[in-house]
């Protein structure tokens, strides 16, 4: 396959984006530098602004006029920018083929987590008993509405 580039819209002709995933300045006739972001997408600066790489190929390559779809990468290699590694998905799509993959993290494997799961049981168990929601905000130091999610499974709903 042969790479081809194709003028990015926004940017007045000044750059292009191959089907490779390559971004290249059409001025200096040099490939842009990529940075990698600690998300693992790839970033390139055009006149001061970040871009992600993957974003601008599809949308440059294949535009769609259907503002929600996002773009993916089929592999989900976050580093393979190439065109035809590239898809659109709604985001439902997108989070089912994520927890296909396994790549969806529930429970205390989220970052943001400040319960384990051990502790979700615990408080289920101990509302039911009569424990009130008070008590447990104080004993697990979480809000209010975070023990009311949990004790009517509207969180944590795969324990």
């Amino acid at each position: 396959m042969k790479e081809t580039f194709k003028n990015i819209k926004g940017y007045g002709g000044q750059f292009a984006v191959s089907n490779f995933g390559n971004v290249r300045d059409n001025i200096t006739c040099q490939l842009k530098k990529q940075t990698r972001r600690k998300s693992g997408y790839f970033v390139v600066t055009l006149n001061s602004k970040q871009e992600y790489v993957h974003r601008l190929v599809l949308k440059t390559l294949k535009p769609t006029n259907d503002s929600s779809l996002i773009v993916d990468h089929i592999d989900s290699r976050k580093e393979n920018n190439t065109l035809e590694n590239l898809q659109y998905l709604t985001r439902s799509e997108n989070v089912k083929k994520a927890a296909r993959e396994g790549r969806h993290l529930r429970g205390s494997n989220q970052p943001n987590s400040k319960l384990i799961e051990s502790e979700v049981l615990f408080i289920r168990n101990a509302y039911s008993k009569g424990v009130k929601s008070s008590e447990l905000v104080k004993l697990f130091r979480v809000s209010k509405p975070t023990i009311w999610r949990i004790v009517n499974w509207k969180n944590w709903t795969h324990l």
